[in-house]
């Protein structure tokens, strides 16, 4: 087989989105250092080389999984958008949160010990409720984020199960339905 050059950059990237694919696919016992230089087809000290160790790999991949949530509902919060398209985009931001892989991958990280957040020094949450509209003083709105964040993470945990388990699939809805319903419930707390 032929050597591929890749910049130290992009063999970092790549061990992280083989590392998170055998994360989501298979579970945390498959992210080994065999496993991802086997698919990335290098060696496990090359792996080495770039983080270190196993939890080298599994620190910086809790990082981007969590910076790249936070990345991508501030991407979609634009602050000069108008409030039609400021709650398109929040449920945007929220069914692409309910995502089953990633429950797997936030469920992981909870269940390893690790904060699944990026450190609480870089304010993530803090600009996205920013990006919201929401001011310290707003405990409203606040909680209202705070709602549909725990919400959705939980959906992308436990969604289909919980589901599955409270009866006919006439009545319960589909992550989508859920979803518009808790928008809606947001939107207009009083009715």
């Amino acid at each position: 087989m032929k050597r591929r050059r890749r910049s130290a950059e992009a063999a970092k990237a790549e061990i992280l989105e083989i590392a998170e694919g055998l994360l989501v696919r298979s579970g945390p016992d498959a992210v080994r250092l065999e496993s991802i230089a086997k698919e990335m087809g290098v060696s496990h000290p090359t792996i080495l080389h770039h983080f270190g160790s196993i939890e080298g790999v599994l620190l910086a991949l809790q990082q981007k999984v969590s910076r790249g949530i936070r990345e991508d509902l501030l991407g979609l919060l634009k602050p000069s958008d108008s409030p039609e398209s400021r709650l398109a985009a929040v449920s945007k931001a929220l069914a692409e949160i309910s995502k089953p892989e990633k429950g797997r991958l936030l469920a992981w990280l909870v269940a390893s010990g690790r904060d699944p957040y990026p450190p609480v020094e870089e304010q993530g949450m803090a600009k996205v409720a920013r990006s919201l509209g929401a001011g310290g003083e707003d405990s409203e709105l606040m909680n209202r984020i705070l709602l549909a964040l725990l919400a959705m993470i939980g959906e992308s945990m436990v969604g289909d199960q919980v589901r599955a388990r409270l009866g006919s699939e006439s009545v319960v809805p589909d992550r989508d339905a859920f979803r518009m319903w808790l928008m809606k419930v947001l939107a207009n707390p009083r009715d």
